[in-house]
């Protein structure tokens, strides 16, 4: 069944209805499928990148109720770059059993053979089509309906970036800097020369150039245009049983949604590549409710397995009883992130603890970057603190999962409800497996925690950094804090409890702890030494053990 007969099938489904799709592949191209627009996704596209927040769309449903999307074990290639879903306003949503792929991921992939007088062989992936222009290798799709390519960039691309895998550890770290390029790159060639069956010898312009021979070269344009599906302003979503073997921009998005449920996804690359996603895995954005992750196995990305948080928005005008506010960060815009009836909380930039708040009565939207909140009170805050709406804070469950390996963070997660975080298994991730910040200055990811439960879970061989010797806490509790003057406690309690830490490399350390009221560690297990560094924190409750190495120290 081709692309556009599933187009028609998606369009005819009413509310109260179970649609099976007939198996087999369905084939979409982003040139002359569905284009919605006027969706803008946190964390993604800035107003320059996708102006008119335009997503080509294989399965899109709009303000449907009690509806279940079985796919029957079809699967869904996309051709171009795309959001394969996505999912509006729908209430009490089931969909299941498909499997999502690119035919050209727009993750370019070569592995670097070996040193030859002159040079370097390298093998490029099958599927990561490429042009030799002089001595520059162009990164491209398919060709679409006009005979151009879909996308395509060069190698050392401004807004490209690339890392390298090494199939020995697993581990996945950035490339090497220069002035030319603003992220990561692969070094610079003097000459290609194509040999055929995609083999290329190159030669380095800088002879001493990091080039890691034995090691996959993974380069990504970092312009998050589409993602690998959204669910916004939904309730009640139960995603299950499905396989995504790649993804462009971010991953899978819940933005604004009263509970979401993703159970049994598996998100790993396909046989004879090294990556699955671009960003994000699970990316959770202003959502109430419950947010719960269960059964999943990930693999494979260059940023985060999952991300939950808030937004702080910027106040900028109050007159009485109104707030002009707005956003700051230009990658997260043009949703309205409040409604009629929900709390909001005035946030001191620099404590980034609450300090009021009022009931919002109505909102106004300005712009894409601004609203005009009301309250039925007088408002006393400060022009120049945030606002965090406390109404949309989900609780939390991250359960019975597989993640890495990967080089990427394991969990971030700033909610005021309670997080549960147990019997997962963390292989080989570079970064943080639990990472809890709150942020007024940087991303502008809100909030504080109330309860964090991170208990039952295997560590493995985490922490490694993304250089080398850039060994990074396992755990890491670190809101941007700028005052200090004066103790900070933004975070309330975090328990770390039953966990195993195993395998992992040498100068990492289990936890660093800042800005926290408790701070609870009980009845872990390591195989080497357990250390804890911690800055303002309260109170700790800390298990007595001969391995155990306890550093705390003051604010600079």
């Amino acid at each position: 069944m081709t692309g556009k007969a599933l187009e028609k099938i998606i369009a005819s489904v009413q509310n109260d209805s179970s649609v099976v799709l007939e198996s087999g592949e369905y084939h979409f191209w982003s040139d002359c499928c569905r284009c919605v627009e006027g969706y803008h996704f946190s964390n993604t596209a800035s107003a320059e990148e996708n102006p008119r927040g335009a997503h080509p769309v294989a399965i899109f449903l709009k303000k449907k109720k009690n509806v279940c999307i079985d796919g029957n074990g079809c699967k869904i290639v996309v051709h171009g770059i795309m959001t394969p879903l996505i999912f509006d306003r729908c209430e009490n949503l089931v969909v299941k059993n498909m499997t999502i792929d690119y035919a050209r991921p727009t993750m370019s992939e070569f592995t670097v053979l070996k040193k030859v007088d002159g040079g370097y062989i390298i093998s490029i992936a099958k599927d990561s089509l490429f042009d030799i222009v002089g001595a520059r290798i162009i990164w491209h799709g398919e060709r679409g309906r006009d005979g151009k390519y879909l996308w395509a960039f060069d190698y050392r691309d401004y807004m490209s970036i690339s890392m390298y895998k090494d199939p020995e550890t697993e581990r996945v770290r950035v490339m090497g800097r220069d002035s030319e390029c603003k992220f990561p790159c692969v070094p610079e060639f003097s000459s290609v020369a194509d040999l055929g069956g995609g083999l290329l010898k190159v030669t380095l312009k800088e002879e001493k150039a990091f080039f890691p021979v034995g090691c996959t070269v993974q380069t990504r344009n970092t312009i998050r245009d589409q993602i690998g599906g959204a669910f916004v302003n939904c309730k009640n979503v139960l995603f299950e049983k499905v396989t995504i073997r790649a993804m462009h921009g971010l991953g899978l998005l819940a933005q604004l949604c009263d509970t979401v449920t993703f159970r049994n996804i598996n998100i790993t690359p396909s046989a004879g590549r090294t990556t699955a996603s671009n960003a994000d895995f699970f990316h959770v954005s202003n959502c109430c409710g419950k947010i719960t992750v269960e059964g999943c196995v990930c693999s494979d990305g260059h940023d985060d397995f999952i991300n939950v948080h808030g937004t702080h928005l910027k106040i900028e005008e109050i007159e009485y009883n109104t707030l002009r506010v707005g956003f700051v960060e230009l990658h997260s815009y043009g949703f309205c992130p409040f409604k009629r009836g929900d709390r909001i909380d005035f946030i001191d930039r620099l404590t980034l603890l609450p300090y009021g708040g009022v009931t919002v009565k109505s909102v106004s939207i300005i712009s894409e970057l601004e609203f005009l909140l009301t309250a039925d009170e007088e408002i006393r805050a400060r022009v120049g603190d945030y606002v965090e709406n406390a109404t949309m804070t989900p609780e939390v469950l991250i359960k019975n999962n597989k993640f890495g390996p990967s080089m990427g963070r394991g969990i971030l997660c700033t909610t005021r409800k309670k997080a549960v975080i147990e019997n997962n298994l963390f292989y080989k991730t570079g970064g943080n497996v639990l990472c809890i910040e709150d942020d007024c200055n940087f991303w502008f990811e809100s909030g504080y925690t109330t309860d964090v439960s991170f208990v039952n879970n295997r560590v493995v061989a985490c922490g490694y950094g993304s250089l080398e010797e850039d060994n990074v806490p396992v755990i890491s509790v670190n809101p941007q804090v700028v005052v200090r003057d004066k103790p900070v406690y933004v975070h309330k309690r975090i328990s770390v409890e039953n966990n195993e830490f195993s395998d992992l490399p040498k100068n990492s350390y289990i936890a660093e702890i800042k800005n926290t009221e408790e701070f609870i560690f009980l009845t872990n297990t390591s195989d080497c030494i357990f250390e804890i560094k911690s800055k303002q924190v309260k109170k700790t409750e800390i298990q007595t053990s001969e391995n155990l190495i306890l550093r705390s120290w003051d604010y600079d």
